[in-house]
């Protein structure tokens, strides 16, 4: 079987580049042949391992994604190709009518698998619109605002359903947010390493908390999580404690400049880098974005018994931690509690030790065989037809 995936930027840096590669490479584990179309290419090389029996393809027109020139290009090559399934990581409209077109043109049945979250809580969006400074007609107005993008999503995705063969999205929470369509799967993102923290090593760890992802304070809100390890940086019973930043992004300016605003001291910025030695000597990870859809950067902590807290802002968040057991989920945008929760497990060394021990073993759920089954029987279904 051949299968062709497409996305939008493709080599570069995201959660959704990295899950399309751990698929990929799974894939290929099974025999499946993968090729790769994307309309732009960020960096020069994969910025993860990519298996070298996977080619990626640059589409030929960089002006317009469902150009002409590029819906027929792909047509052909997935002819020549002979590729059974087309499998789409990007629902944006222009990436949507580009497969539409190619696969009323090819008949080749067209999956898309939607990376992110369904709709976006109320506090987040209205996070999101204060960013913004000075009059802000869509603060004033919000709750119009909110209602509007609320239809706006559910149009949009209810249009992506009917152009597609099969609509995968990663939580059965959004399975059910999405209605009850036979076109509608959920399968979660499986965990990146193959390999889990040894607990009997546990000592070694060190008093960090870490933080990873794009540095993107419209995504992640790092201001938040600047503001919370403030508190925690100020009081003198957690001086041992350092809080590292493990990413790269548009920015990075704007958290240095954050980080200096409030004085902190014990904050370290390490740029790009593979994240799997932070975990390892991490207790404890934070994540304050104000969305998310089946976030790998919390699989990877848990699988590192590193302790996940996490701000409630979307569903699936309750498909990876379960509250007070193998993680911490606090209500959405609330500074105050996240940082009295983590001074309180910080005091707790039996607690923390606990709670990365299950956080590892609820990890094991989302191991790779049983998730890329689930996709091979989707394949195998869509390609008998």
């Amino acid at each position: 079987m051949r299968i062709a995936f497409i996305y939008k930027y493709f080599p570069s840096l995201g959660g959704a580049e990295r899950v399309m590669t751990v698929l990929a490479n799974e894939f290929v584990e099974k025999g499946v042949e993968i090729v790769i179309y994307s309309f732009q290419q960020e960096l020069d090389q994969p910025a993860y391992l990519l298996d070298k029996a996977i080619s990626i393809l640059p589409l030929p027109d960089k002006r317009k994604i469902a150009s002409s020139m590029n819906v027929d290009y792909l047509s052909n090559d997935l002819i020549k190709n002979e590729i059974s399934i087309l499998l789409n990581h990007d629902t944006i409209s222009d990436s949507m009518l580009l497969c539409k077109k190619v696969k009323e043109k090819t008949g080749i049945p067209l999956i898309t698998l939607h990376h992110g979250q369904i709709y976006l809580p109320y506090s987040s969006l209205f996070s999101i619109v204060c960013i913004k400074q000075g009059f802000n007609i869509r603060k004033a107005l919000f709750p119009l605002y909110y209602l509007y993008v609320l239809v706006r999503e559910c149009l949009h995705h209810k249009k992506n359903i009917r152009i597609c063969d099969a609509y995968v999205v990663l939580s059965s929470s959004f399975q059910r947010q999405l209605g009850s369509s036979s076109k509608i799967q959920a399968i979660g993102n499986p965990l990146s390493y193959s390999s889990f923290f040894d607990m009997s090593q546990y000592d070694k760890k060190e008093n960090v908390v870490v933080m990873v992802g794009r540095i993107s304070e419209f995504h992640k809100r790092f201001s938040l999580a600047l503001k919370i390890w403030q508190k925690i940086e100020t009081n003198p019973a957690f001086s041992s404690w350092n809080f590292e930043i493990v990413g790269d992004g548009s920015d990075l300016a704007i958290v240095k400049k954050m980080i200096s605003e409030l004085g902190l001291q014990r904050v370290i910025m390490t740029g790009y880098a593979n994240p799997e030695p932070y975990y390892k000597r991490a207790k404890i990870s934070f994540m304050t974005s104000a969305f998310e859809g089946f976030p790998l950067v919390l699989l990877e902590a848990a699988q590192n018994g590193c302790v996940p807290i996490v701000m409630d802002s979307f569903e699936a968040v309750h498909d990876i931690v379960d509250d007070k057991v193998n993680g911490l989920i606090v209500p959405n945008g609330n500074v105050e509690v996240f940082a009295s929760e983590v001074e309180v497990l910080m005091n707790d060394s039996d607690r923390l030790f606990s709670m990365a021990t299950s956080a590892i073993e609820k990890s094991h759920q989302y191991e790779p065989l049983e998730l890329i089954n689930k996709w091979l029987n989707l394949f195998n279904k869509l390609n008998l037809r």
